[in-house]
Order: C-alpha cells, then sequence, then structure tokens
C-alpha cells in the first residue's frame, strides 16, 4: 500500500521505516517500511484488508505519479458495502488497474465486476508480463513540411531561365528570413523542400510562397505569362501529418500469459519488447498510441476506448 492517512485524514507516504498511521480502507494502524531493496509502502500491523493487495514496483510508482495524488489508490466501496483499493481512479470515473505480476483468473472477473461499472482499463508491464513476445510494425514518421516545384522550361517562354529565375526567387526577403528547421534541400535543381518539426498554418504559409513567386515571375516575365508556369509545372503543396503513424502492427507471442485474454476490458501493454518508451500497445485493437495521447484521452470529460 502506498498511501495512508495521519490524524488529519491527509494522504501521506512513508518518510521512514516504523513511522505509524491509518489505513485509509479500514481505519487500522499501519507501519512504514522504507527500505534499500523494495519501495516503501505501508504494511498493515495485522492481515491486510484488502484481499486484492500485491506489492507494489516502482514502475508502478511511475504510473500513478503521472496523475494527481487525490487518484491515487483511491477507496472504493460498493452497494454491499465491499471495500477495495484502486491504483488509480480519475475525477471522470475511470478505474485504471496497474498489473506489474500474474493475476488469477477468477480475481480478473473480480475486478472486472467491482470497477467496471465505473469503466476501467489495465496498464501491464510488459518487461514482466510479456518479456519473450515482441511487437513488429511498419512506422511512417510524422510530415510536417511544405515544398516547391519549378518548371525546367516553359512553353512558349523563351526568355525564360530556369537558373536565373531560380537564383532571383532565393534572393527574395521573404525566402531568405525563412525560418524553417531544416534548409531546402534540392533535388535536379528545382525541387525544394523546407521541413518543420511544430505544426503551422500550412495553408496561410503556402499562399504567401505562391504570392512571392507570382510576384518575383511577373517582374521577370509578365504576369501575363503565369498561367504557362503553372501548367509547366510550378506547384506549392504541403503535408501536415502531426503524428507518427504506425501500420501493419502485428504482436509475436512466445510464451503468452494466457490470463491476459480473459480480461474484458481494454488492456494497453506498457515496456513492450521491440516499443520505444514513449508508446504503449493496445492489444485487443493490436494499435500503438503514443503515450502523450493516450494520456490526454484517460484524463478527458468522457474518456472512450
Amino acid at each position: 500500500m502506498r498511501y495512508a492517512k495521519n490524524e488529519a485524514g491527509s494522504k501521506i507516504e512513508v518518510e521512514y521505516s516504523g513511522q505509524i498511521a491509518l489505513c485509509p480502507e479500514c481505519n487500522s494502524i499501519v507501519i512504514g517500511h522504507f527500505g534499500h531493496f523494495k519501495e516503501k509502502h505501508w504494511k498493515h500491523k495485522s492481515r491486510n484488508c484488502d484481499s486484492w493487495y500485491e506489492p507494489m514496483s516502482e514502475w508502478h510508482f511511475g504510473w500513478q505519479d503521472l496523475f494527481p495524488i487525490e487518484f491515487r489508490e483511491v477507496v472504493i466501496k460498493d452497494i454491499n458495502s465491499v471495500v477495495h483499493r484502486a491504483d488509480v481512479r480519475l475525477g471522470n470515473g475511470l478505474v485504471i488497474e496497474i498489473q506489474n505480476s500474474p493475476i488469477k483468473l477468477d480475481e480478473i472477473v473480480d475486478r472486472e465486476m467491482f470497477y467496471g461499472s465505473k469503466n476501467m482499463i489495465w496498464v501491464l508491464n510488459g518487461e514482466n508480463l510479456a518479456n519473450k513476445c515482441q511487437v513488429k510494425y511498419a512506422l511512417i514518421k510524422k510530415n510536417l513540411s511544405i515544398e516547391i516545384s519549378l518548371p525546367d522550361a516553359v512553353n512558349g517562354l523563351r526568355e525564360y531561365n530556369f537558373d536565373d529565375f531560380r537564383d532571383a526567387l532565393f534572393d527574395d526577403p521573404f525566402f531568405m528570413s525563412f525560418n524553417a528547421d531544416n534548409t531546402y534541400e534540392c533535388q535536379n535543381g528545382n525541387y525544394f523542400l523546407y521541413k518543420f518539426s511544430t505544426a503551422i498554418d500550412f495553408s496561410k504559409l503556402r499562399r504567401e510562397m505562391e504570392n512571392i513567386v507570382r510576384l518575383n515571375f511577373a517582374n521577370m516575365y509578365g504576369v501575363m505569362n503565369f498561367k504557362k508556369f503553372e501548367k509547366d509545372g510550378f506547384v506549392v503543396k504541403y503535408s501536415n501529418i502531426e503524428n507518427d503513424y504506425f501500420k501493419n502492427v502485428t504482436l509475436v507471442k512466445k510464451n503468452w500469459r494466457k490470463f491476459i485474454d480473459a480480461m474484458t476490458f481494454p488492456v494497453f501493454i506498457d515496456r513492450l519488447p521491440g516499443l520505444d518508451e514513449n508508446f504503449i500497445y493496445w492489444y485487443q485493437k493490436e494499435k500503438i498510441i503514443p503515450k502523450e495521447d493516450f494520456l490526454t484521452i484517460l484524463k478527458g470529460n468522457n474518456p472512450k476506448f
């Protein structure tokens, strides 16, 4: 048990071994344990009042710490006055059961019946529970970019010179001061790509670029010839895919823990071999989700999975 309560009823963690406090669930005495090899925790002086009690790990603490303290180890009582401590219960009512070790099938059923009426999910430690498994996928990286293509030649406009126009264009103050994370890349001399690390108003930027190109072209070759220039290959286009995209996601199972298949509520696996630590795997949907997006959904007013 991570939290107890002091005489004032405030939620507290262990500060030193032998510290005395009260169990928030049964109000009996608990003793603080603060060793070098186990996570600090409270232990009942007599038998633990919650039959679902499990030792907590650093990984477990880390997930709880992603949420405000008032949402951690929340005591829940059902209509029959049965009481249990949810690992996390958010303000929107969602219960998050953080599972670091194997669990019996009948306890899975009991927990889902007890917490599930309020909506719940499971978060599992793949390092312990799926350490022989591996997730495989194809990753399409996010693409925040804008590109310009200039034609090599313009039909019916013999005086058009690609090199002269390109040099004049990129001597324009707009392009000289253009703020991109990566300077333009040039392929065959007439394709220019600007990359960004954060999303911007690409539709506005495209209009600005088109206007600068139009003005420079008009100054050199006359505004009436711009239609020919567009027809022969001038284009400004952008890509604004803000999130990494995963496809062909497959979990290769080895020494699979079959109790996971008995979990009827959504199961998310953290620390899954083959997956970057910034992502989590949604087992039932075979889907990879950035943890940042996952937490945003959890903390929403009406999280749905």
